[in-house]
């Protein structure tokens, strides 16, 4: 009971508050007539609880307005009334809105005004749940007609806010929309249309419609809103509608109708005859698997797939893996639904080789699914090539001449694979593929790591093995060679020096991309030169340090090989972590000049300067007014603010050398005579 009773409370207060503020505006007044001689009379007013409208009409040749209220019209008051008047509206408004109930649906209509806007032009039913409709049934069509809306009182009596239009009542008629196209996935279908190229009416959105033999049937639940703009900075020229059909292989009659802010619907559009057609692709079979025989056959089988619709099989093949590698498909047509099994005659005599196979599911609609994971047939070949030997390395020209002997190579070498592993600076990389293509002579050139070459000082290990079209690896012969150190290295990057906690300046730096550094020299150059000091790690701390002053330092790297990099300069002030104590005795005084700020100079030796701060309340929010380098032989310190004003509030924080404030003072009000 308390939750309903505060429900009621604040319906009540956002009414009257919307009465409130709109009680000097005229009330606008939109009249539609629609083709069947009904008039929709629209109103704008917001109405809370004991207010309401009346609607009247003044007819050719009368002097007076005639009431067509019975009783004012308000909003519905109940959840049986609001109900009643939403009709066949509120289900489409509760699934926007994500409301349960009729009234609630009305109070959340009701509490914003462009939802309220929204709302009423999109649906006749939320437009008579709010009281903002009336439907004229006696209306002398094609006259020159007055509407007017009368604000009431809780009495009955008019509160002086009207609002009228003049108008003659010619029925409107809505467009018919063009352009009409589908497309789909499966049974699921969106239909498209372009607006209709005129129409009198005020268009709302569009209904689409099934044609069954003559009658149709409505598919959209809610208007399919018309509403003008861009969408992602285009244009908004074509609308769509999703349904689901009720199977694939159908041809769908599909219409739209254009639908006015009464809900009149339009004329139906050129009827879209559309076949559903099964454009969805079957699961993909998993399982294959293979066995290869003596005779180099090798006999692919599958479990048969579970699609109602499957037509057959297809079957490929691949000799080689990777993202880039290519399938053969072995199949011609497609296998029989029922028949899950495949020999390729592929052969022993084609030595040996891996086989990649896999399967691919046709549907009755020619749909292919996705290959199944692929099954690998191996023709044995266990016997490994002969190992290279007297592997040879030379440095020259940023690069590493590779060379090796093979005096008796298998007949069916395929290719010598160079791999490449650095071994010092702290790590051991991988080995790296030096050649990527096919490589059968005993000569290569190793141009180093991608975008590096080769880093100086580092030593590398070489490794070379053979490899025949079998797949079969030799052992590897290998060779290490340290690369000459010529160049400094780059120096640390990031440097920065920074005031930490208040007692000490740390200098901080992230590593130098040179891979080959083992230290880092740090020297303080300025004011006073401190010794170097050679670190591993990339930071350093100076505790000899004084609050105010400007510190300078410069950080290098330095190498395996001995060589000291540039060196990084970084300068920083440091700064005291201690804050001074809170001004005292602030008064202020009002005067001709404006508001006279005082108060009692702060004790901390390192004060420079105070900081004003205004606020309309002792408790509001302070703003600065001014920040001044402020000082004098006197124990109190003086301001004048030239803007400020009588009953205002100020305070003060004092400012030290090391960019600390101090707590804000107390508050002090400016007065006439504050003493």
């Amino acid at each position: 009971m308390l939750f309903l009773h505060r429900f009621a409370l604040s319906l009540s207060v956002v009414a009257m508050l919307g009465h409130s503020a709109a009680l000097a505006q005229e009330i606008q007044v939109q009249v539609l007539t629609r083709e069947d001689g009904q008039v929709f009379v629209y109103h704008d007013a917001r109405v809370g609880p004991g207010f309401g409208v009346h609607v009247e009409r003044r007819d050719p040749g009368a002097s007076d307005f005639v009431r067509l209220t019975d009783v004012p019209l308000g909003p519905a008051r109940d959840e049986a009334e609001a109900a009643a008047r939403f009709g066949e509206d509120l289900a489409p408004i509760q699934a926007e809105l994500g409301t349960s109930t009729a009234f609630l649906t009305l109070f959340r209509i009701r509490a914003e005004r462009d939802r309220t806007n929204l709302m009423t032009g999109l649906f006749p039913g939320a437009a008579r749940a709010l009281g903002r409709l009336y439907v004229d049934a006696t209306a002398p069509v094609g006259q020159r007609v007055t509407y007017r809306v009368v604000l009431i009182g809780e009495g009955g009596q008019p509160l002086g806010r009207t609002g009228e239009t003049t108008l003659t009542l010619t029925p409107v008629a809505l467009g018919v929309a063009t352009s009409l196209r589908a497309e789909h996935t499966g049974t699921r279908v969106t239909l498209h249309w372009s607006a209709p190229a005129r129409t009198d009416a005020p268009l709302v959105g569009y209904h689409v419609y099934r044609e069954d033999s003559g009658t149709p049937t409505r598919l959209t639940d809610a208007v399919v809103a018309a509403f003008e703009g861009t969408l992602d900075g285009e244009a908004i020229t074509e609308w769509t509608h999703a349904y689901t059909a009720p199977a694939t292989g159908i041809t769908e009659r599909l219409t739209v109708r254009a639908v006015d802010m009464t809900g009149q619907e339009g004329p139906p559009s050129d009827v879209l005859a559309y076949t559903v057609t099964d454009n969805v692709a079957p699961g993909f079979v998993e399982n294959v698997a293979v066995y290869v025989g003596n005779d180099g056959r090798v006999e692919v089988t599958w479990p048969l797939s579970p699609e109602p619709d499957v037509a057959g099989y297809h079957v490929e093949r691949a000799t080689r893996t990777g993202e880039d590698y290519l399938y053969a498909r072995l199949t011609d047509t497609p296998l029989a639904a029922l028949d899950t099994r495949f020999v390729d005659e592929v052969g022993a005599g084609a030595g040996a080789q891996a086989y990649f196979y896999r399967v691919i599911v046709v549907d009755q609609a020619g749909n292919e699914s996705l290959p199944s994971a692929s099954a690998t047939a191996q023709v044995e070949d266990h016997k490994a090539p002969p190992a290279p030997t007297a592997l040879a390395a030379t440095f020259r020209d940023d690069a590493v001449m590779l060379t090796w002997t093979d005096a008796t190579p298998a007949s069916d070498l395929l290719t010598y694979i160079l791999e490449r592993r650095r071994l010092n600076a702290g790590r051991a990389d991988e080995r790296t593929r030096i050649n990527q293509d096919d490589v059968t002579a005993t000569t290569y050139t190793d141009i180093g790591e991608a975008d590096l070459g080769f880093v100086e000082g580092a030593t590398y290990r070489f490794y070379v093995t053979a490899r025949d079209s079998a797949r079969n690896f030799s052992p590897a012969d290998s060779l290490d060679l340290t690369i000459p150190n010529v160049t400094p290295p780059a120096p640390p990057e990031n440097v920065r020096a920074l005031s930490s906690q208040g007692h000490r300046v740390r200098v901080a730096w992230t590593p130098s991309p040179s891979l080959d550094v083992v230290a880092y020299r740090v020297r303080r150059v300025a004011p006073d030169t401190a010794a170097t000091v050679e670190t591993q790690a990339t930071d350093h701390r100076d505790d000899a340090v004084q609050a105010g002053q400007t510190y300078t330092y410069e950080v290098a790297a330095l190498d395996s090989g001995g060589l000291t990099s540039a060196p990084v300069v970084t300068t920083v002030r440091f700064l005291d972590a201690s804050t001074p104590p809170a001004v005292r005795n602030v008064r202020a005084r009002v005067t001709e000049s404006g508001v006279e700020v005082m108060w009692e100079a702060s004790p901390a030796p390192d004060v420079v300067a105070y900081r004003i701060e205004q606020a309309d309340i002792a408790t509001g929010r302070y703003v600065p007014v001014s920040t001044e380098a402020l000082s004098g032989d006197s124990a109190r310190l003086r301001w004048t603010h030239a803007a400020g004003t009588e009953g205002t509030w100020y305070r003060i924080l004092a400012l030290d050398a090391s960019d600390n404030a101090s707590p804000p003072s107390d508050a002090a009000q400016a007065l006439v005579d504050p003493f």
